[in-house]
């Protein structure tokens, strides 16, 4: 009886300073959240441009990023002024096979302009990385970014997109934070941190490509992936959020 009368209290002290916490969170921070989080999630949209389930070898791909200092926030849905981020764009490239996966950057002709301070890392376990610098320009409170794919092997291929940010260590990541937050200009910064989600504008054919994401969560990413909508269901990582698009490439 002892143990179960202090197990109650236990549960009734955690709950009372949990709902005073939230309701000290709201006070400083009165927006809905959508999820159970205390931080804002940054949407950078990405356009691909033609914007085509279906392209021919020869075909130019662009990956494009522009957008407002204005930017969506998924957690509080609602908009934040937020002027000079440092986003550092991640964009992987994989094109599919019987055997598994290959780069496809090495199989394919990758354009960036020089003004990205564009860097390229090979990894053969999760895919070469392409990685650069999205520009603010404060006269414009614009960011801007782009990479360009001319295609020129066939076969399926799906995209995974994110920001450097998100893969800090746990160890570096609170240094990392402030680090960012003395370098920005946040209006009504809110949240206990932050963290960019890189999202497809338009359909990114998750339906038609069921088997490669299937295997790219499975296989490349070791079951990390989820899905909003119910394709996958693995792990904590949203491919709405790290910019997945599938699509073909035929003679």
């Amino acid at each position: 009886m002892n143990r179960l009368f202090f197990y109650l209290i236990l549960v009734i002290l955690i709950s009372c300073n949990r709902q005073s916490f939230d309701e000290r969170f709201m006070e400083t921070c009165p927006y809905e959240r959508r999820y159970p989080l205390y931080h804002h999630q940054l949407v950078v949209p990405v356009e691909v441009i033609p914007h085509q389930k279906v392209y021919k070898v020869g075909d130019t791909m662009t990956l494009r990023s522009v957008f407002s200092d204005s930017i969506y926030d998924n957690n509080f849905q609602t908009y934040f002024k937020v002027k000079n981020f440092p986003f550092i764009a991640a964009r992987v490239l994989y094109k599919f096979t019987e055997e598994g996966f290959e780069q496809g950057y090495r199989i394919n002709q990758l354009i960036v302009d020089d003004q990205y301070d564009h860097r390229y890392f090979s990894r053969n376990d999760q895919g070469d990385e392409s990685i650069g610098r999205i520009i603010y320009n404060a006269d414009e409170g614009q960011y801007h970014y782009e990479i360009k794919i001319v295609l020129q092997t066939p076969g399926v291929y799906g995209t995974y997109m994110d920001d450097v940010f998100n893969d800090t260590p746990k160890d570096h990541i609170e240094s990392r934070r402030e680090q960012i937050e003395d370098q920005i200009e946040f209006e009504e910064y809110c949240g206990q941190s932050f963290s960019p989600n890189t999202v497809i504008k338009g359909d990114p054919h998750y339906e038609d490509f069921l088997e490669e994401l299937t295997y790219m969560d499975d296989m490349i990413y070791g079951g990390f992936l989820n899905s909003l909508n119910g394709h996958i269901s693995n792990g904590s990582k949203a491919i709405e959020w790290t910019g997945v698009f599938f699509f073909e490439v035929v003679e």
